[in-house]
């Protein structure tokens, strides 16, 4: 995993920087500070168009208000962005994982609230990531923000091309519900980019810790890569990897042969076999993502069962 790091259990003071919720439709709010339990915005809504083109905005009225995190949206424009997602781009998740090249692939699930209860698969596993949303024409601004990128590890083991890994990854994280996006925005410049971490909780015991400074690309890199990929599109939502503490691992030699000779040389009771030596998200499990700069959001999971019809 990454370096642990002691969870901040009270306020965040965030009012010098350009951190916004959105409480309607249209309407973007500038974070003051914020806890666990709720956020505390001034009382003047922006446009997006607006905070996008000049984040420094400085709200007339000064009054503040408390509003809980459920009650905010998902702090984006209604522009359907392409998404892209990036594998492998932390050194300690490519430990983990065993492969060490890093490639993207473009998304299709829809952003859903971070917060949205999870729906439970046999194989489930969390990525705490963080997101960038920018514009082709401004390689230079992004707005920053926290995603959970859910994963079906079976789809992805068992699809799995060494030759072509990225439809594995494609069909294993573009399930309805596998793209949380999380409840604030920072707009900045790239210079941000090294302050950001996200630390995902599982079951009250920290699991991740997601610093952006280990990344191997930036976020002028991955505007470029992505708008290099897509000729047409003018704004790109960005999941740019996770780090370590995911609970999918690939086997060691040792493994692979154990299992492979267990299963009477076959690859596909190997995968099986693999699969159920490990452990996945569980009904009932409650996962907390907490930033130092993005917010926070917690979230359950739910089992839910299907009557033959």
């Amino acid at each position: 995993m990454e370096q642990v790091s002691k969870i901040n259990t009270g306020k965040t003071i965030v009012s010098a920087r350009d951190i916004y919720c959105r409480l309607e439709d249209k309407s973007w709010y500038k974070v003051c500070e914020y806890d666990r339990e709720k956020v505390l915005v001034f009382n003047q809504p922006f446009t997006f168009e607006q905070i996008w083109q000049n984040p420094k905005q400085e709200p007339k009225n000064r009054d503040m208000v408390e509003r809980f995190w459920k009650e905010l949206l998902i702090p984006l424009p209604a522009v359907y962005p392409t998404c892209w997602g990036y594998a492998l781009t932390y050194p300690l998740h490519r430990k983990e994982i065993k492969l060490n090249k890093w490639f993207s692939f473009g998304k299709i699930s829809s952003a859903i609230e971070i917060s949205t209860q999870i729906i439970h698969r046999p194989c489930l596993d969390f990525e705490a990531e963080i997101g960038i949303f920018t514009h082709r024409h401004t390689p230079g601004k992004f707005a920053f923000i926290m995603i959970n990128d859910l994963t079906d590890r079976e789809i992805q083991l068992k699809t799995y091309n060494p030759r072509d890994p990225m439809p594995s990854f494609l069909k294993a994280k573009s399930f309805e519900g596998s793209l949380g996006v999380g409840p604030l925005i920072m707009i900045a410049a790239q210079e941000a980019w090294n302050e950001l971490k996200i630390d995902l909780i599982l079951n009250k015991k920290v699991r991740q810790n997601v610093y952006a400074k280990n990344c191997l690309l930036n976020p002028e890199q991955f505007h470029e890569d992505v708008f290099l990929k897509d000729l047409s599109s003018e704004w790109a939502l960005i999941a740019t990897g996770t780090g370590g503490g995911v609970l999918f691992r690939s086997p060691n030699m040792f493994e692979k042969l154990f299992f492979f000779t267990k299963s009477g040389f076959s690859t596909e009771r190997t995968k099986n076999q693999w699969l159920k030596k490990l452990s996945f998200l569980k009904p009932g499990d409650k996962i907390e993502f907490s930033s130092n700069l993005l917010g926070y959001s917690s979230t359950s999971v739910k089992e839910v069962f299907r009557f033959n019809q």
